[in-house]
């Protein structure tokens, strides 16, 4: 009787180190994945948004969603220009929102080097559904790392979403 006591005791023994083990590998695997995560999105925080706004419209500057986002103390935002030429310097950036009208003149400009940088874009249409033209939707169609969205509290939820999500690692 003794010995079989002395068999359950080790088979217990055995059993808790065992799991032991398993719960250590799965922490470990868990802190690991969970660690990965927050350095995608430290890196992306880190690294600048750059904001250009419709040509066309001097009257919308997009200042206030500048502020809006620049206030949250999350993004690392750019004051917002109208310069197309100012896609030269988007290279280590690591999203582009893009400010649409009917009247827009700097769409592909901007859009055709975002495309060729493969960084993520949001489209910011200041409310207007109808400010993205058929033939925008046909070159958004051709690139994966776009949102469209039409309100300030809606653009700053889509870009801590993409910068949380978007694997990006430049540096």
């Amino acid at each position: 009787m003794e010995i079989l006591g002395n068999i359950n005791t080790i088979y217990w023994i055995i059993g808790m180190i065992i799991s032991f083990f398993v719960g250590v590998a799965a922490a470990i695997a868990y802190i690991r994945s969970f660690f990965k995560r927050e350095r995608i999105i430290s890196n992306n925080l880190k690294r600048p948004i750059k904001i250009f706004y419709p040509s066309g419209n001097a009257m919308d500057n997009m200042d206030m969603e500048f502020k809006l986002l620049a206030k949250s103390g999350l993004f690392n935002v750019e004051k917002p220009t109208n310069d197309s030429r100012d896609t030269v310097n988007i290279t280590n950036h690591s999203l582009v929102i893009l400010g649409c009208d009917k009247k827009m003149g700097n769409f592909d400009d901007v859009f055709n080097k975002v495309q060729q940088e493969k960084i993520p874009v949001l489209l910011y249409t200041f409310g207007d559904n109808e400010a993205l033209k058929p033939e925008h939707w046909l070159k958004l169609k051709q690139y994966p790392y776009y949102s469209v969205c039409n309100s300030p509290l809606r653009l700053g939820s889509d870009v801590f979403t993409v910068l949380s999500t978007f694997p990006n690692n430049k540096r």
